[in-house]
């Protein structure tokens, strides 16, 4: 069974009057199964038919063409969509963290590890917002982010245990936790691919 790429390779070849390569079977039982190949094929005879080419002194193409129509699909796969999400969720999150601890930093004179927490969460709103912005460098933030939201994680659970504060109270701690979360669908993406221009 031939694939689509194939087939089309094959159509435009066989439009250019060169050899197919492919059994011709083949490409008219594709042709007759895929509406898109179809549509595909049918494009090409009109502009054939509209501006003939001459297979000799024209450049060869497809190829360009082909890797303009594999990145398009890219561009719109379940995980690129993914992954554009958990960016604009990440800017949120970054925003909400950055104003809670600008709050803190603020509200919270004379009470010394109160502002080391609300810096230190700051750092880590700030290191978000790069990595939605700039999604390469999710990969290499992750293991810190990751490390850090889970010790903040560990001390709230203990601190809840003991008494000293409540689960309502350090609700606001879940954005470190979502925001490590979304920098890991990011990551998972690997490094962002950037359109190739001719």
């Amino acid at each position: 069974m031939l694939s689509c790429e194939q087939c089309r390779e094959a159509v435009s070849a066989q439009i250019d009057g060169e050899a197919t390569g492919v059994a011709r079977d083949s490409l008219v039982a594709h042709l007759g199964a895929c509406r898109q190949c179809r549509d595909f094929a049918t494009a090409l005879h009109r502009l054939d038919d509209v501006l003939p080419v001459d297979a000799l002194t024209a450049p060869e193409r497809s190829e360009e063409i082909l890797a303009a129509v594999r990145r398009d699909r890219a561009t719109r796969s379940p995980a690129a969509v993914t992954r554009r999400v958990a960016r604009g969720g990440l800017v949120l999150v970054a925003g909400v963290q950055m104003i809670t601890a600008l709050l803190e930093l603020t509200t919270s004179a004379g009470a010394h590890s109160l502002r080391d927490l609300s810096a230190f969460q700051l750092a880590l709103a700030v290191g978000f917002l790069v990595a939605a912005v700039r999604p390469s460098t999710a990969s290499g933030l992750l293991p810190t982010a990751a490390a850090l939201a889970l010790c903040l994680l560990g001390v709230v659970v203990l601190d809840i245990a003991a008494g000293q504060t409540t689960s309502a109270g350090e609700a606001a701690h879940m954005t470190e936790l979502l925001g490590v979360a979304l920098v890991w669908l990011i990551a998972r993406g690997g490094p962002a691919r950037r359109p190739q221009h001719a």
